[in-house]
């Protein structure tokens, strides 16, 4: 891109309009989601050339236009018009040579489409690319100057220095629209692995539960009551995980061995289950998010070992050392072959999620189990405080 020879250009105006430009961008830049910072530049290029009309079109995948922001022209007028742009005709042109062009009047060059019904009147048109490198971010196009006067070569440059900090602040958007768009699928991932490991566990120990009461003749009210209790702390986890209404309320300073009881309280036990827990009774200085995954983990060892393990007992034990953080989960079950682990032998998705959320907070899992000789599920994770 040169600088034009205009008459009584100095460097002291070009400087100007360079800050100028610069400055448009910058708070185009600034304007938020993907689609307003369009818009505004947009309208920053029809202010900067002083036209009629200024439309900024974004191509697709399919040579067509993914956006076309416009400006001079009212909501009502966009009304009337007969269809959007589709990129074709000299719209299309610019796209595809990806070369400036300026044309006294539009409707005369071959290349021209028409315009639909219901479309303001327009002539005179300036086309500018908006790229870094070879890579097209979208096209300006602007028609039919204020002053009557054909568009010029320094309106060309003004709009190619503005197309060049622009393509920076499209760019910008779109990485921080596909950030959002990562963040969005980690959220429900994570929801989707909160309620594997939680909610759906208490809601199969809840079926365990009622399964026991539809054997027998007359229903206990203890059970009717554990039940109950048990849908409604069922829809509180619902609230805290999807809602992240549940914000730790100090536990952390509740004992390690009162937070592996709360685990095992949340699921049924049958009765030729023993569970022993071994953990200090001191409080714990664990990161509260680490406590809710070691939970889950919990949950998710305990319930293979109800389903799958046939086992009499289950030991679940913490030592909490300076740095680090060990959970041991042991039975006296079947046992299977871990390199073989499939759904229906404790593998699958539940191991899948207990290594994954041990891997989020900096830790590991092993899984230490043979047919005939029980399993022990050994998590460590760093001693991450508050």
């Amino acid at each position: 891109m040169r600088i034009p020879i205009v008459e009584n250009q100095s460097p002291e105006y070009v400087l100007q309009q360079i800050r100028h430009v610069t400055s448009l961008a910058m708070n185009a830049a600034e304007a938020g989601s993907l689609e307003d910072v369009l818009q505004q530049i947009a309208d920053s290029a029809r202010e900067l050339i002083g036209s009629r009309y200024a439309a900024l079109g974004v191509p697709n995948a399919d040579g067509g236009l993914r956006f076309f922001k416009v400006s001079g022209v009212s909501t009502d007028d966009i009304k009337r018009i007969q269809h959007h742009p589709v990129g074709v005709g000299l719209l299309g042109s610019i796209m595809e040579a990806r070369e400036p062009i300026r044309l006294n009047n539009m409707h005369t060059d071959p290349r021209a489409a028409g315009m639909p019904a219901g479309h303001p009147h327009m002539e005179s048109l300036l086309g500018v690319p908006v790229q870094i490198g070879n890579q097209l971010f979208g096209t300006f196009y602007l028609t039919d100057k204020y002053n009557g006067l054909p568009f010029t070569e320094e309106d060309e440059w003004l709009l190619e220095m503005l197309a060049s900090s622009a393509a920076l602040a499209i760019a910008g958007a779109q990485l921080r629209e596909q950030q959002e768009d990562l963040t969005r699928m980690a959220e429900r991932e994570r929801i989707a692995m909160e309620l594997h490991d939680s909610v759906i566990q208490s809601l199969y120990a809840l079926g365990l539960g009622l399964d026991f009461a539809s054997r027998v003749e007359v229903i206990p009210h203890g059970i009717i009551k554990e039940s109950l209790s048990g849908i409604n702390k069922i829809i509180e986890d619902i609230r805290g995980y999807i809602l992240k209404l549940n914000n730790g309320n100090g536990s952390n300073h509740i004992p390690v061995r009162e937070h592996l009881e709360k685990a095992v309280s949340d699921l049924y036990i049958p009765p030729n289950l023993d569970v022993r827990i071994v953990a200090s009774d001191m409080p714990t200085s664990l990161n509260y998010d680490v406590l809710k995954g070691l939970k889950s983990i919990i949950h998710e060892c305990v319930s293979n070992t109800i389903r799958h393990a046939e086992a009499s007992c289950v030991e679940i034990k913490a030592v909490e050392e300076r740095n680090t953080f060990k959970l041991t989960i042991r039975d006296d079950g079947m046992g299977f072959i871990p390199g073989e682990a499939t759904s229906k032998t404790g593998g699958g998705l539940g191991l899948h999620n207990i290594q994954k959320r041990a891997r989020l907070y900096g830790g590991g899992v092993l899984v230490e189990s043979a047919p005939g000789e029980g399993t022990v599920v050994t998590v460590q994770v760093p001693m991450v405080r508050l």
